[in-house]
């Protein structure tokens, strides 16, 4: 399995953690694939959301 593929199981993941309440699980998930500069938008805009949600006035990009 290469890099993108690796990244979008773990975007999968990170969207069940959400429905299930487990969002430390998705932060920890979508901030590893930001890390590994993900091409695309999805981890980026749900950490937007979840961080918003959180009333977090600092987003750690």
């Amino acid at each position: 399995m290469n890099k993108f593929d690796r990244q979008v199981d773990r975007n999968l993941k990170d969207i069940e953690y959400e429905k299930c309440g487990e969002i430390s699980k998705a932060i920890d998930l979508y901030e590893k694939n930001i890390a590994e500069n993900f091409e695309g938008n999805h981890p980026y805009d749900r950490l937007v959301v979840i961080y918003r949600s959180q009333n977090n006035k600092i987003i750690k990009f």
